[in-house]
């Protein structure tokens, strides 16, 4: 019978917790996940960090890895951009869907509009 060799460098130890840090990510990222700033529930992890800017190892909304400081998720933040600028230029098409879309995802498109026509303080 032969003797095993120890792992006196724990290379084995790294090697083990690398694939369970990867089996817990991609069985995360496998199923159903919800944006914290404005409740939209996307399949997959993949979709929540990507159209959305939420990832699960953070704990702020990101862009590019840059935190946000307004709390808006970037499908909010795109969003509320559509919306002024669809107001500023009068185009009712474009503000009709984008209105739409901001209340799915939880804004206030009437302080949006408002703001974006100068009739009150930055809108959220």
């Amino acid at each position: 019978m032969r003797g095993v060799q120890p792992d006196l460098f724990g290379e084995f130890d790294a090697e083990q917790e690398r694939a369970e840090q990867l089996l817990r990510f991609r069985e995360a990222h496998q199923r159903p996940q919800t944006c914290p700033a404005c409740g939209v529930t996307e399949p997959n992890g993949f979709l929540l960090t990507n159209n959305h800017g939420a990832r699960l190892d953070v704990e702020t909304l990101t862009v590019q890895g840059i935190p946000r400081p307004d709390g808006l998720c970037t499908a909010q933040w795109l969003v509320r951009n559509h919306i002024s600028y669809a107001a500023q230029r009068d185009d009712a098409e474009q503000l009709e869907r984008d209105a739409a879309r901001g209340r799915e995802l939880g804004l206030d498109v009437d302080a949006i509009v408002a703001a974006a026509r100068g009739d009150e303080g930055p809108a959220r």
